[in-house]
């Protein structure tokens, strides 16, 4: 059902909160740059950004995949949220993200 509203012409979700691993499938990629196209992606919001430097290495390596969506939506801005990070994992996720004025 959140598939088919995503491919319809007028979808009615204003939020979609996904996994890192759905993020990463080409699948999904297509789907979020149909939206983008029509102007219905505003924003990307990454909650736990920590996750993208503690476990993106190894454990789920999804995480560092997220990155590419600055690559694919230049213009879009991107939202890191975490109440963990140390200044260390602070800079790991500013870089990985690419992020501007964090």
């Amino acid at each position: 059902q959140i598939h088919e509203d995503l491919d319809s012409g007028n979808p009615s979700l204003k939020l979609l909160y996904v996994t890192p691993e759905l993020v990463a499938t080409s699948g999904f990629k297509a789907k979020l740059t149909k939206l983008h196209n029509r102007g219905l992606l505003g924003l990307v919001a990454i909650d736990e950004a920590h996750c993208i430097s503690t476990w993106g290495h190894d454990f789920r390596p999804s995480y560092r995949k997220i990155s590419s969506l600055r690559k694919q939506f230049p213009d879009i801005p991107i939202l890191a949220l975490t109440a963990t990070a140390v200044p260390k994992v602070q800079k790991d996720v500013i870089s990985s993200l690419s992020l501007q004025n964090p």
